[in-house]
C-alpha cells in the first residue's frame, strides 16, 4: 500500500502502563494504514518501568517517540471542578 505524504501524529499518554504498553503499540504497527504515522508515548512517571518500556519500544519501531513529562499523576480529572471551572472560564 503506498502512503502519502502526510504524517499522523498520535499521542497516547502513558501512566503505570509498563505492562501493557507494548501490546497497545505493537496493535498500532499492525494496523494497515496508507498515512505515515508515528506514537508519541507521553510518559508521566507512575513508580513503574513505563519509559524503560517505551524507550525499548523507539529501538523496535521507527514510530515510537517516547517522551517523559515533568508533570506527575494522570493529569487533571482529579483536580477537582474549581479547577475545571477556572480552566473554561
Amino acid at each position: 500500500m503506498e502512503t502519502i505524504g502526510e504524517l499522523l501524529s498520535v499521542v497516547l499518554p502513558i501512566h503505570k502502563q509498563a505492562d501493557h504498553i507494548g501490546d497497545l503499540v505493537k496493535e498500532y504497527e499492525a494496523a494497515p494504514s496508507h498515512i505515515s504515522h508515528e506514537n508519541i508515548l507521553v510518559v508521566n512517571e507512575g513508580g513503574d518501568a513505563s519509559l524503560q518500556v517505551c524507550r525499548a519500544l523507539e529501538v523496535q519501531y521507527q514510530t515510537v517517540r517516547p517522551t517523559n513529562s515533568e508533570q506527575k499523576g494522570r493529569g487533571r480529572e482529579h483536580e477537582g471542578a474549581s479547577h475545571r471551572e477556572k480552566m473554561l472560564s
